[in-house]
């Protein structure tokens, strides 16, 4: 039994947090190599011991037992499924580029269009999401433009205190997590500014209504038998941008 076969098969009697636990673990298992016991916590909004005890529950001494396990156990589904790893890796990544073929043109003209003329630009994204964020950031940087950049809950929260109807907002989040976004951006999120875009990998996210602009990436699920980090995509859109910045300026 795999380790999502068998986090699905608990999940009905487990108590409120290990099952908060649980759902988000079956949803992004594919990032288990990359999250700490806190992350898990932060990510479920429960604590750490609500994880440990999950992973006691599932059979294992400890949180390290369990992600061990489950790093084995993707790692093994991917080698099942094809004798060619290489040409699989390729594939997933071919499907995703030629999902970002997708996004319509228009929406990434229009954000670059307000990238070459907006005087302060917001650019913010959490935890693995901070990434491409960041790189926009500098990217713009090494444009001359000027931006603001944040990666943690709380500077986010701190930042917003700066934000004006009249900025442009560029938010990252490839889950878009309604309680992520409340605790960051909850502050103006009865006031957003008139150009704020979502960059997410979610095709029906709950935080939609916040933002007149979004921009979607190649749905999450695409990884959900290969190691390849979704964030891949988000990167390569950045640079995208950044491109078409680079020509109009």
């Amino acid at each position: 039994m795999t380790i999502i076969e068998l986090l699905t098969k608990k999940l009905n009697e487990l108590p409120k947090a290990e099952k908060q636990v649980a759902q988000l673990l079956i949803e992004h298992l594919e990032y288990i190599e990359t999250l700490t016991i806190t992350k898990i916590a932060q990510l479920s909004n429960t604590s750490t011991s609500a994880v440990l005890r999950l992973c006691k529950s599932l059979g294992y001494k400890g949180f390290k037992d369990f992600r061990y396990a489950a790093i084995t156990d993707l790692r093994t589904s991917i080698r099942s499924k094809t004798e060619d790893p290489y040409s699989n890796m390729l594939k997933q990544y071919q499907n995703g580029l030629s999902s970002l073929q997708t996004i319509p043109s228009k929406i990434l003209e229009s954000l670059t269009d307000q990238l070459a003329v907006s005087p302060h630009i917001f650019v913010v994204g959490l935890y693995q999401s901070s990434l491409p964020a960041k790189l926009l950031h500098y990217g713009l940087i090494n444009l001359d433009k000027h931006s603001f950049f944040s990666g943690d809950i709380l500077d986010i929260a701190h930042l917003t205190n700066l934000v004006t109807e009249n900025d442009l907002l560029i938010y990252f989040s490839v889950s878009a997590n309604k309680s992520n976004f409340e605790r960051s951006l909850g502050g103006i999120s009865e006031n957003m500014p008139h150009n704020a875009y979502l960059i997410t990998s979610n095709q029906s996210s709950p935080i939609d209504a916040y933002f007149k602009h979004i921009i979607r990436l190649p749905d999450k699920t695409f990884s959900r038998n290969s190691v390849i980090d979704s964030q891949v995509f988000p990167i390569l859109l950045t640079e995208i941008i950044l491109d078409r910045l680079h020509q109009k300026l």
